[in-house]
């Protein structure tokens, strides 16, 4: 019996399974390295245009700023730039802020200081509930750009705010 998988690359017939079926207990793929690894690369491929070509500037943001996690690192500046230039095009401010937060991370030290001086703080601190969903993100980066200093004077912020508007 075959384990049906049959050109799944389009019709090349890279793909073409003529293993063994997978009742031996091992993963399929420890049977077929090779071709799990066409499969992956091929699947990424698609997801990469699916984002890439969708109108939504928020949800294209959001997908390429989760595919270039796991793209080559020789492709991941271009993927993040893609997901960077759709979530300036956010024209909500609050989605905006929240799709450059989730972002900031991948980006280089320099984006990451401009993303978080520009409407990211200002934004995240006129919601407070939102700034506390986001603020686990955000620590990490101030730890990294301010040090020690930085997130002491996050600290006090957010407890001053907290005395001064329950």
């Amino acid at each position: 019996m075959k384990s049906g998988v049959t050109k799944l690359d389009g019709g090349s017939g890279l793909l073409q399974d003529d293993a063994p079926p997978v009742e031996d207990g091992r993963p399929l793929f420890e049977k077929h390295p090779v071709q799990m690894w066409l499969m992956r690369r091929i699947f990424l491929e698609k997801l990469l245009a699916a984002a890439q070509n969708d109108p939504d500037d928020e949800k294209r943001a959001r997908m390429l700023t989760f595919l270039a996690l796991l793209v080559t690192e020789d492709r991941r500046a271009d993927v993040l730039e893609q997901a960077l230039q759709a979530a300036q095009r956010i024209p909500d401010e609050l989605e905006r802020t929240k799709t450059m937060t989730l972002l900031a991370p991948q980006l280089s030290k320099e984006f990451q200081k401009d993303t978080l001086r520009s409407s990211v703080l200002n934004t995240l601190w006129a919601n407070r509930s939102e700034l506390l969903y986001f603020l686990p993100f955000i620590l990490p980066l101030f730890e990294g750009l301010e040090g020690p200093a930085g997130l002491e004077e996050i600290g006090r912020a957010v407890c001053d705010t907290g005395r001064w508007f329950p």
